[in-house]
């Protein structure tokens, strides 16, 4: 019965996360207007925005006007339950379900904007580390400094190092912010883990980018859902891969 209410809560948030995908790159009000169609601008009455069931029963369109929702809402929906389900498996109803509840979300948020517009909102990234830092009290928070100022100095010599390499911007300054961001919810070992299965995952999308999609090596691609993925990775089996590395 726990495991039903809390996917159904994940359902709840995603549909929230899906208006801050949405609106944040355009910088619009979380608030208001009220949920409506972006493309025609009709308001979305709630039998229609039931999580995931209404996207099945319009069969992924607006009922006013018939343009295509996108596959994303759902999808958001889905992931943010899923998250919330694992969260819980791992730390039950506890204060470290609720911080990493917080920290998976944004980073759920972060990796949709990022695909979409090549940006790490600094509205989600900069509050996220005070957030991290606020968690961390008050036993936590030299660990938590500690894990902000090593993500920024690797990320900023990774940077430095691949404009050197590349003549071009390997990193982003989002991507610097949100590994600052995980370093305040993961501390120095969780920012060290993070950039090296970030490092792995990033390589190999960009293989087969190259490959399969005849893209070129200077082509740029949104490094924020690699991040989100590995931290998220780090949040559920931490330990064991630590134990693993050692």
């Amino acid at each position: 019965m726990n495991e039903v209410f809390v996917f159904i809560s994940g359902l709840v948030v995603g549909s929230f996360l899906n208006v801050c995908i949405y609106r944040i790159p355009r910088n619009e009000s979380l608030l208001y207007p009220p949920s409506h169609c972006p493309f025609c601008g009709a308001h979305i009455r709630w039998s229609d925005n039931i999580p995931i069931i209404s996207y099945i029963i319009l069969k992924g369109r607006c009922r006013n006007c018939g343009a295509h929702i996108p596959i994303r809402y759902p999808l958001v929906e889905f992931l943010s339950a899923t998250i919330l389900i694992l969260l819980y498996e791992r730390f039950s109803l506890s204060l470290l379900f609720l911080k990493y509840a917080v920290f998976s979300y944004a980073l759920l948020t972060i990796t949709f904007i990022d695909i979409k517009h090549l940006i790490v909102p600094d509205r989600i990234v900069l509050p996220l580390i005070l957030l991290g830092i606020l968690f961390s009290l008050p036993h936590h928070v030299l660990k938590s400094i500690v894990g902000i100022a090593g993500g920024f100095v690797l990320f900023v010599l990774i940077a430095i190092i691949g404009k050197i390499l590349f003549k071009k911007e390997a990193l982003g300054g989002g991507d610097i912010k949100l590994i600052a961001a995980c370093g305040a919810f993961l501390g120095i070992t969780g920012v060290i883990i993070t950039t090296f299965l970030s490092a792995f995952f990033g390589s190999i999308f960009g293989i087969y980018f190259i490959i399969f999609k005849k893209g070129k090596i200077s082509s740029q691609l949104p490094y924020a859902p690699f991040i989100s993925v590995a931290a998220f990775l780090y949040i559920l089996y931490g330990e064991t891969i630590v134990r693993w590395c050692l």
